[in-house]
């Protein structure tokens, strides 16, 4: 806390997020940066600070021209987490998915402070696109829409260090018709700007905060009908056949391999978010599909994964709403259960092809290879979320036998072993379930939670949501056997936006 009674955050986790109660939309900063468990702070309390280590230069290219010539320098905490520096991100998770027509309205009204602001994302490859950009001037490219139960980040970048008043408004229609808006500014400190002394209060009176409403995101389309063949459900259950439970096929949305203490040992679960509702998984139980439009093509500079021109089918780092977004998290693990960290290795790989699991670069490339095959390791911190590309040399079954590990507060060592089962590509997810050797030890079990830690082990789930094995050849239900016709093609990548900084 500063001077003025300000909490000052520069290192960690925070998303602005949005929140909808008595048809009134709020905006709060979600601060996970010392717990799992959120504090909600005010804006008009909170300053979000760029360290001066946060400094680094345009790179080349003119993909990058709108921040400025290359190798000039400026300050930007990025889309991928860097230790020691603020992460932040934005968030709609909170609004339940029926309370809204449409996502949320993020809209850039107003700029005070020494230099620019730009705010962009970058896909696998590092092409950036452009979300916010003050240099050219605000107008109605300014604002994008945040799709319902999204958590995404980006590049905050800053031409200049000192202090800047970002003035913002998001705006919501609800479930009823009603227009819902928030006005509110952000203060941020940039390098080595005197954050002690800033007051987030005084920013009202530098920037615009009431401009005029824009009309709300328009209504989400609907799930069924239309003219494409494809299923947009993120999940559907499928019988097994070499075992009484039943397999859960999930094809689009927030899934986590999650580390969670249950009943005083490690266990590593599926944490999916697809439903919109916390919900925790056997791996055992779970077939996550990784469909035919995941594939792309890989330019130069990722020779840690492939030369160029390799194709891979790839789980990208940021979120494709069409397609599985592969993390993983501690969230529940804190000095309290822990101590230190967590081992993760990849004991084995079942599959026609490689699996390689990287994080991008801030401006594109690979940072870091965090599985790189069987027999590869990597440590997680306690209290992380973070995600990867995912990225599988051929299509078909893989199967990652893997181990995670850690020390309990009692001093003893836990570990578990679990299989994560991916179905890659132009094939019949149903399948893995057909030829998995471990559904015979399934038990059945799933939680729905709101991500704190379990004390007691899971109880079974009830019989009625038990299958019989079927006699005869396999049942596969009608969606899940639906990839046989689909026509698959790549959704076109969005074009950025060309501006100068």
């Amino acid at each position: 806390m500063n001077k003025q009674g300000a909490t000052v955050l520069n290192n960690g986790h925070v998303d602005v997020a949005s929140l909808l109660g008595k048809s009134k939309l709020t905006t709060k900063i979600k601060d996970t940066t010392k717990s799992s468990t959120p504090v909600w702070r005010n804006p008009a309390k909170t300053i979000l600070q760029l360290l001066p280590s946060s400094r680094t230069k345009v790179p080349a290219g003119a993909a990058y021209a709108f921040l400025g010539k290359s190798g000039t320098s400026f300050y930007q905490v990025s889309q991928v987490q860097q230790a020691g520096l603020l992460w932040p991100g934005w968030s709609t998770e909170s609004i339940e998915e029926s309370a809204t027509t449409g996502g949320v309205l993020w809209s850039l009204t107003d700029v005070s402070g020494p230099g620019s602001f730009a705010l962009y994302e970058t896909d696998p490859f590092g092409q950036p696109k452009v979300l916010f950009n003050s240099r050219d001037g605000i107008n109605a490219q300014d604002r994008f829409t945040i799709p319902k139960k999204t958590h995404a980040h980006g590049s905050w970048a800053f031409s200049k260090q000192g202090n800047y008043c970002l003035s913002m408004q998001r705006v919501a229609q609800t479930s009823a018709g009603e227009t819902v808006a928030d006005q509110f500014v952000l203060a941020i400190a940039v390098g080595r700007a005197d954050v002690m002394r800033v007051n987030p209060k005084q920013c009202d009176k530098k920037v615009k905060t009431d401009p005029p409403t824009p009309k709300p995101p328009p209504k989400d389309p609907p799930k069924n009908g239309g003219g494409n063949d494809d299923d947009t459900g993120t999940s559907k259950t499928v019988p097994q056949t070499e075992c009484t439970t039943r397999a859960t096929i999930l094809s689009a949305g927030h899934i986590d391999y999650a580390t969670r203490i249950v009943g005083g040992k490690l266990q590593s679960q599926i944490g999916d978010d697809t439903s919109g509702s916390k919900i925790y998984r056997e791996p055992a139980e779970t077939i996550m599909w990784l469909k035919p439009s995941s594939k792309v093509t890989l330019p130069s500079g990722y020779g840690q994964v492939g030369g160029p021109g390799t194709v891979v089918w790839q789980v990208p780092q940021t979120q494709n709403s069409t397609l599985i977004w592969l993390g993983w998290n501690t969230e529940s693990l804190n000095a309290g259960n822990v101590k230190g960290s967590v081992t993760w290795r990849l004991d084995q790989v079942q599959g026609p092809g490689t699996v390689k699991v990287y994080l991008s670069g801030p401006f594109g490339g690979v940072q870091q290879l965090v599985l790189a095959g069987a027999g590869s390791s990597y440590t997680i911190p306690l209290g992380v979320h973070a995600h990867a590309n995912w990225a599988f040399s051929k299509q078909g079954i893989y199967r990652l036998r893997m181990t995670q590990s850690a020390t309990l507060t009692n001093g003893t060592r836990s570990s578990d072993t679990e299989t994560m089962t991916i179905a890659v590509g132009d094939v019949d997810p149903a399948s893995a379930a057909r030829s998995g050797a471990d559904c015979k030890a399934s038990t059945g079990t799933e939680t729905t939670s709101t991500d704190e830690d379990e004390t007691t082990p899971r109880q079974p789930r009830s019989p009625l949501r038990r299958l019989p094995r079927p006699p005869g050849r396999a049942r596969v239900s009608p969606p899940a056997a639906k990839w046989l016709r689909r026509p698959w093609w790549p959704a076109p990548m969005a074009t950025s936006r060309s501006r100068s900084w």
